[in-house]
């Protein structure tokens, strides 16, 4: 599969100034790329579902960031991907980076989720549950806990 049927995330380096202090921001958006590929095929394991909207709103209240919905083509959608958020647009000024993806199903949600707990580095967080799965990674303030905390409550 290629990249251009999932949505756009932002590339892996940012660089944010505190304080005169350069801080790397690690964003997980390049490994997308390898999502497509791996969410077909686990249709199999069918749970409840989180919505979207549902999710969507609750991480921007546990992160106290505002999340962009961000277009899902129909070939991504078949393969799993329901929709997906991120605050890109914001992120150096959240100092903070969160990306949610809702899915069709769990056996999507661990495909996805092993994915990108593979590539993960530095501090960068997978948080999945049921049909969602979060990448969180932050400069300042760690809202890691709380996201958790209000994801696995969904």
């Amino acid at each position: 599969m290629h990249a251009h049927l999932l949505p756009a995330i932002p590339a892996r380096r940012w660089l944010v100034r505190a304080h005169g202090v350069a801080i790397a921001l690690a964003v997980l958006g390049v490994m997308v790329v390898t999502v497509a590929a791996t969410v077909s095929g686990w249709g199999a394991l069918r749970t409840r579902s989180v919505a979207g909207e549902r999710a969507r709103t609750a991480v921007e209240i546990a992160a106290q960031v505002r999340l962009e919905a961000a277009a899902v083509s129909s070939a991504a959608r078949h393969l799993g991907l329901r929709a997906a958020f991120s605050n890109a647009p914001t992120a150096v000024a959240d100092r903070q980076q969160v990306v949610l993806y809702a899915l069709r199903d769990r056996g999507a949600m661990h495909a996805l989720r092993d994915v990108l707990a593979a590539s993960a580095t530095g501090r960068t967080q997978v948080i999945a549950h049921e049909n969602l799965v979060v990448v969180y990674d932050a400069a300042g303030a760690d809202r890691a806990q709380a996201i958790r905390s209000i994801v696995d409550s969904l």
